[in-house]
């Protein structure tokens, strides 16, 4: 076979504002479902999951403002983390497809996003961010849904696809959270976080 296996067109390349600016794969789909399910960011500021087998558009998301730059999915596949240009890192449903959270404790762009695996037992979520501001922000999240549930496995054969992307939502209409902790680190801007058995890095 010959590189690049597969190509597609998920944005307007054309564009400049449609550029992307990350991916990411469902680290679930690897464990349990078939289904093989891919996130990505634009300069746009949407934010899209992609079927990787049939490369459908399953759900989309649309900003209220500004560039996203990153993202990355909860080890249960049932969130996804971005974080952009509007200074906040927000958590996307899978299940409910909607914005659950608006993260607000950056003093400038938000230049990458993960999720801590080690902490991060449903109901309960970790999220660690990173920004321009040279600040280290961490985020718990607490899925009500789940909270008296036990064994609830997450069907994601189950995540119809629509094949558009939602409106653009509005902020009255998230919930806003605050960072257990966020404090800076460096003097000069952070780029890139990510978890390790021993630490954050």
């Amino acid at each position: 076979k010959y590189n690049p296996i597969k190509r597609w067109n998920v944005c307007d390349g054309k564009k400049f504002d449609e550029a992307i600016t990350d991916l990411s794969f469902c680290p679930f789909s690897n464990k349990i479902s078939e289904r093989r399910l891919l996130a990505y960011t634009c300069k746009s500021g949407k934010v899209g999951v992609i079927d990787f087998d049939t490369q459908e558009l399953v759900v989309g998301f649309k900003p209220w403002f500004g560039s996203l730059t990153c993202v990355d999915w909860s080890p249960d596949g049932r969130f996804l983390v971005t974080g952009g240009e509007d200074d906040a890192v927000c958590l996307w449903s899978l299940e409910n497809k909607k914005l659950v959270m608006r993260g607000v404790g950056h003093g400038s762009w938000v230049s990458s996003v993960c999720f801590d695996p080690r902490v991060c037992q449903p109901p309960s979520y970790r999220v660690i961010s990173v920004g321009e501001d040279a600040r280290i922000c961490l985020w718990e999240y607490i899925d009500v849904q789940r909270k008296n549930k036990q064994n609830d496995d997450f069907d994601m054969n189950a995540i119809t696809s629509e094949h558009k992307f939602k409106p653009s939502y509005k902020i009255a209409e998230a919930s806003v959270g605050l960072p257990l902790c966020c404090k800076k680190i460096a003097q000069l801007p952070l780029t890139k976080v990510a978890v390790i058995r021993s630490g954050i890095v």
